[in-house]
Parts: C-alpha cells; sequence; structure tokens
C-alpha cells in the first residue's frame, strides 16, 4: 500500500509511504490507528477537516482496503 500526505500532513510525515498491510485487509480507521502509533500521526490524521481518499474517492474512517490501493490523506483547506 502507497500512502500519501498533503500540506501540513506531509511536513509532518513526508509525502509518501509504502507499508506492508495485512493479507486480510483492513478500514480507513486501522491504517489511520497504525500510522499513529508508528509515525505519531494520531491527531493529525483524526483532526477536524482531514480527508481521506482511495483510488478517486473521498471515504470515512470505514472503507476496505484490501492493501494494493494508494491512500491519501488531505488537510483541511482554506483559500482567500
Amino acid at each position: 500500500m502507497r500512502v500519501r500526505f498533503f500540506g501540513l500532513l506531509a511536513d509532518l510525515a513526508g509525502r509518501e509511504r509504502a507499508l506492508d498491510w495485512p493479507g486480510e485487509g483492513g478500514t480507513v480507521a486501522a491504517l489511520i490507528e497504525r500510522l499513529g502509533a508508528e509515525a505519531g500521526l494520531g491527531a493529525a490524521l483524526a483532526g477536524p477537516g482531514v480527508r481521506t481518499c482511495v483510488g478517486r474517492d473521498f471515504v470515512g474512517p470505514e472503507q476496505w482496503l484490501a492493501g494494493d490501493e494508494i491512500v491519501e490523506f488531505w488537510p483541511p483547506v482554506s483559500g482567500g
């Protein structure tokens, strides 16, 4: 699985990580929990407005991940 981070999240975690994901899969919530434990990103990823994208779709924490996806985490975006 490849995990990409954007904006402030990339400042904390780097732009991309390759992860071994268990063969039976898991949810986005489980991925966030794992990244929180391994990289100290739990609070940042659980923050308000952080969106998760799998493929071309924004998904919720219940989304099932098989392990061959590209998962992206987008921080809140403000404009002006």
